[in-house]
């Protein structure tokens, strides 16, 4: 009898998170051309559902978002539930209200490339996804990019910072 019980746990998780982090880029790949800068209008809404997604998952399982290292924190975890454990890279705390992420390998860029789409599409979508994400977990924060494997740097540099 076929039973889903005979691929193990782990196996069915990275096919899982390989799918999650395949469809938005194979639909990138595909709808983008078409329909340019229409594609990021029509994208937007769907950060915004999986942001809510983002902030009841951190919520169920008590996340911390109340500081600026709780988020990075958050943010790393919920990275990895959705797209696997294939990011690397640490998180500083620079302050209460600071912390910067560093991230050395990114399983979206990895797929990416194997996939043929550009990297800087998967900048403008990991960026506004994750200004999203960190918005809706708690809005007196943000984060901004100033580094980026995706435009040809070594590694990715994100700020978590509170609002001014």
């Amino acid at each position: 009898m076929v039973d889903i019980s005979r691929i193990p746990v782990e196996i069915r998780w990275r096919i899982a998170t390989r799918m999650v982090t395949f469809l938005p880029l194979a639909y990138n790949r595909e709808f983008n051309d078409f329909l340019g800068e229409n594609y990021a209008t029509l994208e937007y809404p769907i950060f915004e559902e999986a942001a809510k997604d983002i902030r009841a998952i951190a919520s169920a399982f008590q996340l911390p978002n109340h500081n600026a290292y709780g988020l990075a924190r958050t943010m790393d975890v919920i990275s990895s539930i959705f797209f696997g454990p294939g990011f690397q890279g640490e998180t500083l705390e620079i302050s209460n209200d600071k912390a910067l992420i560093r991230l050395t390998t990114c399983p979206l860029l990895n797929l990416a490339g194997e996939m043929g789409v550009d990297a800087e599409r998967i900048h403008q979508a990991c960026s506004t996804c994750s200004k999203e994400a960190v918005e809706c977990l708690n809005p007196e924060f943000t984060i901004n990019s100033s580094r980026s494997m995706c435009l040809g740097g070594s590694f990715c540099e994100m700020t978590i910072e509170r609002k001014v």
